[in-house]
């Protein structure tokens, strides 16, 4: 059965790639990936592939609107900070290659 456009799959509820996003939002997918990636944008992974709802979509929008989003994420990325990494240091019950 196919949908139709006025069915409630495609209204408030439905969740979009990221193409669709960055459509709407007239910006590239790596830009969305990255607001997804630092958490402006909520989203739904699933393995390698990110949803983001309608509904959490427009809140995202609302939430920055008038905002320069591109200092938004550099803000982001500043406020992220890697945990060190030993790589001499081996997880438990796990050998070294011999």
């Amino acid at each position: 059965m196919t949908k139709q456009k006025n069915d409630s799959f495609y209204g408030e509820e439905h969740l979009m790639e990221t193409s669709e996003v960055a459509v709407r939002m007239g910006v590239n997918r790596h830009f969305v990936h990255e607001l997804i990636k630092f958490g402006l944008l909520p989203a739904i992974s699933f393995t390698r592939k990110h949803k983001v709802s309608y509904l959490r979509f427009v809140e995202f929008l609302r939430r920055y609107e008038g905002m320069d989003l591109c200092i938004a994420l550099r803000r982001a990325k500043e406020e992220t900070t890697a945990l060190p990494v030993d790589l001499n240091v081996m997880p438990e019950g796990q050998e070294g290659i011999s």
